[in-house]
């Protein structure tokens, strides 16, 4: 007599496969989506190195008077301080409820010369965020809500880089 698979052992071990596959997907998941975050954390490091290898040939960044050391924002986003465009572009992917005029570059220079960004460097100095990128999360939140959590990539100008997850309109400085 031959042995012969019948058709419920097949449903058996099927079935089988699609728990166990159930099981092990948010696993890899996650580990994907926290790959991408640390990826981002690399790029935003790459940028602060070329900012301050910048600065250097200034003399430094300058906290009294930062519009003297630091880059105007438009200078970053032309130049990319010659580094490939693509290190503008989150790893996380583009969301534009936070980034719509960017022409899909999803890390922010966070320094454009204004009074608000003078008076946040002098007040947070080695503290202050260089770039940031808010592309890191799942659902598409407004990033200027005050009340949804959101989370927030940042590298400071002592290297640090920082991961921000708290509610808040994440537009404003303070909220880094």
């Amino acid at each position: 007599m031959k042995a012969r698979i019948t058709l419920a052992e097949v449903a058996y071990v099927t079935a089988a496969a699609f728990v166990v596959a159930a099981i092990i997907r948010p696993f890899v998941l996650e580990n994907q989506f926290q790959g991408r975050i640390n990826a981002s954390l690399l790029k935003l490091r790459r940028l602060h190195d070329a900012l301050i290898l910048y600065t250097e040939d200034a003399g430094g960044i300058s906290y009294t008077d930062p519009s003297k050391s630091l880059p105007p924002s438009a200078y970053v986003y032309t130049t990319f301080l010659g580094l490939d465009r693509s290190d503008f572009v989150s790893d996380c992917g583009y969301n534009p409820l936070i980034n719509p005029n960017f022409e899909k570059l999803t890390v922010s220079y966070t320094f454009d010369g204004s009074d608000v960004a003078v008076n946040y460097f002098q007040k947070r100095r080695e503290k202050a965020f260089l770039f940031t990128d808010g592309s890191c999360n799942r659902d598409a939140r407004l990033w200027t809500s005050v009340v949804a959590k959101k989370r927030g990539l940042g590298v400071t100008v002592d290297g640090n880089a920082v991961i921000r997850y708290k509610a808040g309109n994440a537009d404003s400085l303070d909220w880094w």
